[in-house]
């Protein structure tokens, strides 16, 4: 259950926020999550501007579309509708897109 967790993060535009609020709740965490994803860089000193995490790190944004088809799309989103749910995580943008391409196209 939900509940159980102490901690829910999301990989969408607030990812670097998500991961400085999880570095502070456990710091051990944080030489580990540092060197990674370079969180302090990332973040303005003083929360002054807004930063958006849009997959530049692994550049997975731009190879999603190379393996996913509307039919795994559909499956996925299938397999975990109830994570989606629960957890109140929109469905990616470009998933949505890929659906909303196809029904056009058929």
């Amino acid at each position: 259950m939900i509940e159980a967790y102490d901690f829910v993060g999301s990989m969408d535009s607030r990812f670097y926020y998500d991961l400085d609020a999880l570095q502070k709740k456990y710091p051990g965490l944080e030489p580990g999550i540092e060197s990674v994803y370079r969180v302090r860089e990332k973040l303005p000193a003083h929360n002054t501007t807004t930063v958006t995490n849009t997959g530049v790190e692994t550049g997975a944004a731009n190879q999603l579309l190379d393996f996913y088809t509307p039919h795994t799309v559909r499956k996925v989103l299938e397999y975990y509708a109830m994570d989606y749910k629960l957890l109140g995580i929109p469905i990616p943008e470009w998933a949505e897109k890929m659906l909303l391409e196809s029904s056009q196209g058929s």
